[in-house]
């Protein structure tokens, strides 16, 4: 029998000037690997940013400290030169993650794969990205290296001239990751697969983890929004759910296998048709009893939590609860979709309150930096979410090719269709447009001090 193509899955290294484990887990790049073992193929995986790679156990300083029991974390972090594009940001430039001389003590100690996956996040990392294959090449060379990912799909022909990939895969890969790893090792691997729906996809392969107190969670997949700063719907088309009773089995296998007490939702869209999908995720959470606990990084659409969904959510042990608000400006709530207006937020927090949740323990992101927004728009709906008793969560703006606010981030600054550093948030990319950065660092102030107060 022909031996099984042998394929290396990597998670890169993240270069920014800040960075933190909110938690973070390649979850797209597991399900690949759970695919690929389900075709047959033998799967080594790499973690650049693995807070608990063993390495680490013997560098640990006190700006490098133990994990949250929930599960986040500080990165560790080493300074690096800032690229040509940004070298005027007066901020330190890191890379965060493993040590290079980690990452080539991992690469030697596996069997020799065949081909190489490497995944890719935002599209301002994508040095990190470049970087790491670079030293994949170091240790491997030869192995054809493959690319996918939300930088590899946002942007395929940038990557494919900057990230040293030898191919890049775009957007949803499960039923395609296969075919192009048999390309890639010029032969077949031992099974054909193909899924039909997402409730027949492998589950992701989290026993690669060195760490598995907190793991993600995925219900669904896509979005059926269309706000204009989000590009979930250009890297996932379609809106699909899961069954909820098996999202609610995956959950307690995980508690039982891996000891596993903290998940996190990572869907764009949670709470669509709730009562046939959430609720019963979180009904059956209670009924089984098991001690979990749940965070939603990615936040939820007020507008849908009504009295029976927040009490729901604090019976089943939903800790980390995150509302996206973005704006009390109406014009702007109209403009983005409508998905949720300031009334919306009020009967949220409102009904929260009475499930069980203290107001202040509600984060609610506040947009800042959106094109054609001014200073006292942000003020305004900080101050909004402050009266209601909420925490204010301020994000700032990043452009994302493809989305409807894009264009008009380019016409601001047109310097950001031909770099991608400068999408980073933490500079303020539309700073000068209609912004400065001495506002923005005024509104986080702000933020901070209205968060003090409550």
């Amino acid at each position: 029998m022909a031996r099984s193509p042998r394929v290396l899955v990597v998670n890169p290294w993240i270069h920014d000037f800040s960075a933190y484990d909110f938690w973070m887990r390649p979850l797209g790049l597991l399900y690949l690997a759970a695919v690929l073992r389900d075709a047959g193929c033998e799967v080594d995986f790499i973690d650049c940013i693995d807070r608990s790679h063993p390495g680490l156990k013997d560098i640990r300083t006190p700006d490098f400290p133990k994990s949250r029991i929930d599960g986040r974390g500080k990165l560790l972090r080493t300074e690096i030169p800032s690229p040509p594009a940004i070298e005027d940001v007066p901020k330190r430039f890191n890379r965060y993650g493993i040590t290079p001389e980690m990452f080539h003590a991992d690469l030697e100690s596996i069997e020799q794969p065949e081909v190489i996956l490497v995944t890719s996040h935002m599209t301002y990392w994508y040095t990190g990205v470049r970087e790491t294959i670079r030293e994949i090449r170091k240790v491997l060379s030869g192995v054809p290296v493959l690319l996918g990912g939300t930088y590899a799909s946002l942007l395929p022909e940038h990557a494919r001239v900057n990230s040293g990939a030898d191919r890049i895969i775009t957007g949803e890969s499960e039923n395609k990751i296969v075919a192009a790893v048999e390309n890639a090792a010029g032969r077949p691997a031992p099974k054909d697969i193909a899924y039909r729906t997402i409730d027949d996809y492998p589950l992701p392969a989290f026993d690669l983890l060195h760490d598995r107190r907190s793991l993600p969670v995925l219900t669904s997949r896509g979005c059926p929004f269309r706000c204009g700063y989000c590009a979930s719907y250009r890297i996932m088309p379609g809106f699909r759910r899961r069954d909820p009773k098996k999202v609610a089995d995956e959950i307690e296998l995980h508690h039982e296998k891996f000891g596993t007490r903290h998940f996190a939702f990572y869907d764009d869209a949670l709470l669509i048709d709730k009562a046939e999908h959430f609720h019963v995720i979180l009904r059956e959470i209670i009924r089984r009893g098991k001690p979990v606990s749940f965070h939603m990084p990615n936040a939820i659409h007020g507008r849908e939590v009504d009295s029976v969904t927040a009490e729901l959510m604090f019976n089943a042990g939903c800790k980390t609860v995150r509302i996206g608000f973005e704006t009390s400006n109406k014009e702007r709530q109209e403009s983005s979709g409508g998905k949720i207006t300031s009334k919306d937020l009020l009967d949220a927090a409102e009904n929260l309150e009475r499930a069980g949740y203290k107001r202040k323990d509600i984060d609610v992101y506040v947009m800042m930096g959106l094109p054609g927004q001014k200073t006292s728009e942000v003020e305004e709906s900080m101050r909004f979410v402050h009266d209601a008793g909420c925490t204010v969560r301020p994000v700032s703006y990043t452009p994302i090719p493809g989305t409807p606010c894009w264009e008009k981030a380019v016409d601001a600054k047109p310097s950001l269709a031909g770099e991608p550093l400068l999408h980073n948030n933490s500079i303020f990319p539309l700073q000068g447009a209609d912004m400065n950065a001495e506002e923005f660092a005024a509104l986080k102030d702000m933020a901070r001090d209205l968060n003090l107060a409550l």
